[in-house]
Parts: structure tokens; C-alpha cells; sequence
């Protein structure tokens, strides 16, 4: 059983390193291994933001906010993406 924080990590070089499909496979190991991790629900968002999936980004957005409702990051993530939906 690989630890949810090696997925995380391996999710983020990988987004950092422009391999955001990826990245979206480990961070939704990361995100299925704890799905209480807003950090793996956040990165999963911004590798789909990458992959130009607005809608699936906002959704991991949302899901970080409904665990923690006053989530600087996530908030900004989300009005961030808003108006790329359309």
C-alpha cells in the first residue's frame, strides 16, 4: 500500500513538470488513499485546470471547500477557474 503522501508528491513533480494527465492519476490515488486530504483535492483541481477541464476542476474545488468552507486556497482556485467555464 503506497502512503497517500508519495502519490501527492509524485502528483505535484509531475504537474510541475507539465505532465498534468499524469499527475490527475496520482493525485486521485492520493485523493482515494485519504479522501479527507484537501492538498490531494486541490492538486487533483489544478491538474485538471492544466488539462483545460474547467468543469472537473471546479468540482475537486468544491469538495476541498465542503471539507473546509474558509480554504484560502481552494476559494481563490475556484473563483480563479469560474469564469473559465464558459
Amino acid at each position: 500500500n503506497i502512503p497517500w503522501e508519495s502519490n501527492f508528491i509524485a502528483g505535484w513533480m509531475l504537474l510541475r513538470a507539465g505532465h498534468p494527465a499524469l499527475a490527475a492519476a496520482h493525485f486521485s490515488e492520493a485523493v482515494h488513499v485519504k479522501p479527507s486530504a484537501i492538498a490531494g483535492l486541490i492538486g487533483l483541481g489544478d491538474a485538471f485546470v492544466h488539462l483545460r477541464l474547467f468543469d472537473q476542476a471546479q468540482f475537486y474545488y468544491q469538495k476541498a471547500i465542503e471539507l473546509e468552507p474558509k480554504h484560502e486556497l481552494a476559494l481563490q482556485r475556484q473563483r480563479d477557474t469560474t469564469p473559465l467555464l464558459y
